[in-house]
């Protein structure tokens, strides 16, 4: 016989508990107790086989059987809100070692609650908790959550309708910050990040929805004595109104303040900078924010291949700015772009159709250490220079800094990925590595028709199954659904639906 221990003092509850339970398996002796205490002294009573016989009535209706499997728990948060999550992972270890336990189909812990709001959610989220369902149910999603505890890290089968698609979402991970500034920020993390990689990231520091997203590219790593890595983001192609909210941000911190620059070893004595563009006037600005704070740094406007062929073998040359208008069609520098952006030194981009807002825009600029809008926003494109140029020279008294605030707080890095299938429980996709067992994501869903509205969900990986080098399948329970989220998902499944058929 296979046993649930249940802790849930409504009685309506239980009995919804119970049915889903029964309707998975006949087999399964549902057993109400008060708490886990309770379940530890029916476990030890039957391993040393010391039942009363009121005790036997009342658990077993009078008739105890020889032997039996715990199979899971399904407890009532409140009940266990004074126990640390390590416990689940030490009882589960215990059962295996006793004949109650069993390696194929490991006891599991199924948690209930009816105020998910006022729950630490991160405190019950564990590989040996399979999930935690909110009440009032839902008696479709109950049996489909059930049915998952109990088939523990299997393919998710559910009779529920499963939506099968093709369409990308984004998978988040809380990013630690430790400082923010107004030219990007720092993190601390347990791996070392590539330079030169760039994501996106998502925080309120960064303004409000839709757009409360920027791309940066990581430029810097420093090993910690701790193991951790303290990595620098620069930001990529963010626009005004990012910057508005974050020096807003920055400047009502009450630890806000100046922060040099790191001193150059050296300075060059004469620098030159290449700026292809074949407006005039749209040369003229940044050539005047140069020129103001920048000593001996001569800005070559680029204007035609003749000019072009001429410029780009200079061995003093520092960099190049392009403007977007070379990549019109019309444009005689038009194939200046590729050549350009395979250049080992550094290269800028202008352009005035809007900040970088998608991966497409982001993988397209790849080659590009720097993007900024137009009309520039003169304070921010001369820090960012001397980021990108900290040997150029600064004149006599024009040497500045940039704000910053010291950070404790977490903002969610962002990455695109496709699912092929969805349901009201789970969603499915292909990854380039396995997940681990346990681990936890986040994942954000916007309405194809209107972005604004958005949800984001959590889950936990259920399965992960090779298919090729590189191609992974990934499944994920979704995990502490509330009716809010329910309906949304609903919502997004039929109107994906209806896009697709359009």
């Amino acid at each position: 016989m296979e046993i649930v221990f249940v802790v849930q003092p409504s009685d309506q509850i239980f009995h919804e508990l119970e049915q889903a339970i029964v309707a998975y398996s006949s087999d399964l002796l549902c057993l109400r107790i008060k708490d886990t205490g309770e379940a530890a002294q029916i476990i030890k009573k039957f391993l040393n086989d010391s039942f009363e016989e009121e005790e036997v009535e009342k658990y077993f209706s009078g008739d105890k059987p020889d032997s039996f499997k715990i199979r899971l728990f399904v407890l009532d948060v409140e009940s266990i809100a004074h126990l640390d999550v390590g416990i689940f992972e030490k009882m589960q270890k215990m059962l295996l070692n006793t004949p109650l336990g069993d390696e194929e189909n490991p006891p599991g812990f199924l948690l209930t609650d009816s105020t998910p709001e006022d729950v630490e959610m991160k405190k019950f989220l564990s590989p040996y908790i399979r999930n935690l369902i909110v009440t009032p149910f839902d008696p479709m999603t109950l049996k489909g959550f059930i049915k998952a505890a109990f088939d523990g890290n299997a393919p998710i089968s559910t009779d529920l309708y499963t939506h099968k698609c093709s369409v990308e979402i984004e998978m988040l991970k809380s990013v630690h910050i430790k400082r923010l500034t107004e030219l990007g920020f720092r993190t601390l993390s347990k791996r070392e990040i590539a330079v030169g990689r760039k994501a996106k990231y998502l925080g309120k520091v960064f303004g409000d929805p839709p757009n409360h997203f920027v791309f940066a590219q990581c430029y810097t790593n420093r090993p910690q004595e701790n193991g951790l890595f303290e990595s620098s983001f620069s930001f990529f192609g963010v626009s005004q109104d990012h910057l508005n909210a974050i020096r807003k941000d920055i400047l009502q911190a009450s630890d806000s303040y100046e922060m040099a620059f790191d001193k150059a070893s050296s300075s060059k004595a004469q620098s030159i900078l290449a700026v292809v563009c074949t407006d005039d006037g749209l040369v003229s600005n940044a050539t005047q924010y140069i020129s103001e704070r920048y000593d001996s740094v001569k800005v070559v406007h680029v204007s035609s291949m003749e000019e072009y062929e001429k410029v780009k073998s200079n061995g003093d040359l520092d960099g190049w700015m392009l403007f977007e208008s070379v990549l019109s069609e019309d444009s005689e520098l038009h194939k200046v772009y590729e050549e350009v952006s395979a250049d080992k030194r550094k290269k800028l981009f202008i352009s005035s159709s809007g900040f970088v807002n998608s991966f497409e825009k982001m993988q397209a600029l790849d080659g590009f250490d720097d993007h900024f809008f137009y009309p520039l926003d003169r304070f921010y494109f001369i820090r960012k220079l001397r980021q990108a140029f900290p040997e150029w020279k600064i004149k006599e008294g024009q040497d500045f800094g940039r704000k910053c605030r010291e950070g404790d707080f977490e903002i969610d890095t962002a990455l695109p990925i496709e699912i092929h299938s969805v349901s009201e429980i789970h969603l499915a996709f292909h990854y380039y590595r396995e997940i681990r067992i346990g681990d936890v994501r986040r994942f954000r869903f916007q309405l194809p028709d209107d972005p604004k509205q958005e949800i984001t969900l959590q889950g936990v990986c259920n399965y992960n199954n090779k298919i090729s080098e590189g191609k992974v399948d990934c499944e994920f329970i979704l995990y502490g659904l509330k009716e809010l989220d329910l309906r949304f998902i609903r919502q997004w499944m039929i109107k994906t639906n209806a896009t697709k058929d359009n």
